[in-house]
């Protein structure tokens, strides 16, 4: 009884000691097994490097950030704010820079505008100009036919009293020589002076149609084609293109940019040709306006040349001897649709 009750009794601390180191065991293999298992959950069971190194750069990054993220913060601001300083400063450079552009760009138009204004009122004094001189032009050519026609008629009356001189001188030298009484010298003065004014008319009357019938017989003209001008048929008949207002003066044309196809051009005289194609020479034969939209045969028709039966006929006789004879084409119908013509009568 004695040996049973003096049995080693365990202290408490041992039992602690004891209690503890197992609980430690026991918490070391939860603690590994539950590392072993984090980490397949983490990295897989043949665990993969870049799955570990994302794991550990992460978990750096996190120390990291909550060790310097103050840091950090204030860097990234700074950073931040140097960067717009940077845009800024850039910005207003870029802003100066167009500006200084804009502002060449209106001075450059500004320029331009008033090198533009300078060449209208330039180009407004030469056309006055031109206007003044076309003027005066005009008053010298009106002025030099009005002494052409004094010169003429100075002719004209020089060449009457020389062939009056003439006729009195043979009219004496053929009279007798009677002593009339006071009655015979009155008659033969009435009949001596309307005698002198029957010569004085019809030598003038005989100078005119002579000259007439001079310009007439020596007369040249043209015909104007289709497509041409007068300023064409100036530098083509003269080589000189300006002769195109002497041209329309000359045949009495309002208009020199607008001529009729077939108009008949006289040219001017005492002046050389260049060339002598399709020019006619002699009295102009009598014609008549096409108009638009109008045939031959209703032209022959309006004029009176033929009755409406007959009229294709004698349209086909004008048509030939304007093409046979003149040398002259009239347009067709397509074109009369358009604009006038002339056509010359047979």
């Amino acid at each position: 009884m004695d040996k049973q009750q003096q049995k080693p009794e365990v202290s408490k601390k041992s039992k602690t000691i004891f209690i503890a180191t197992i609980t430690g065991l026991i918490g070391y293999i939860g603690i590994k097994e539950g590392y072993k298992r984090t980490r397949k959950a983490l990295f897989g069971d043949p665990e993969n490097p870049w799955r570990k190194a994302l794991f550990y750069t992460a978990v750096a990054g996190t120390i990291i950030a909550h060790k310097y993220g103050d840091e950090i913060k204030e860097s990234y601001h700074n950073f931040m704010d140097r960067t717009e300083t940077i845009i800024e400063k850039r910005t207003d450079k870029r802003v100066e820079k167009l500006r200084n552009k804009l502002e060449e760009q209106y001075n450059i138009t500004k320029s331009l505008e008033e090198a533009n204004e300078l060449m209208r009122e330039g180009k407004q004094q030469l056309r006055t100009e031109n206007s003044n001189l076309r003027n005066e032009n005009q008053n010298l050519e009106q002025k030099i036919s009005v002494y052409q026609t004094r010169i003429r008629e100075h002719e004209i009356r020089e060449e009457e009293r020389n062939h009056l001189v003439n006729y009195t001188q043979r009219n004496i030298t053929k009279e007798p020589r009677n002593t009339p009484t006071k009655q015979n010298r009155t008659e033969p003065k009435k009949e001596e002076s309307k005698g002198i004014l029957r010569n004085i008319t019809n030598g003038i009357t005989n100078i005119f149609t002579r000259d007439n019938e001079q310009e007439t017989k020596t007369d040249k003209w043209y015909i104007v084609r289709p497509g041409e001008t007068l300023s064409g048929i100036a530098q083509n008949f003269y080589g000189d293109i300006n002769l195109f207002n002497e041209l329309a003066r000359h045949n009495n044309i309002r208009n020199p940019s607008d001529i009729a196809v077939g108009t008949p051009i006289r040219m001017l005289p005492g002046r050389a040709l260049k060339t002598n194609d399709n020019i006619q020479t002699g009295t102009i034969p009598s014609y008549a306006t096409v108009r638009r939209g109008e045939s031959l045969a209703d032209v022959v028709v309006r004029e009176g040349l033929a009755r409406p039966n007959n009229s294709r006929a004698k349209a086909q006789e004008i048509l030939n001897y304007n093409i046979n004879e003149l040398g002259y084409r009239p347009i067709n119908m397509r074109e009369s649709r358009i604009r006038e013509s002339v056509i010359y009568l047979k």
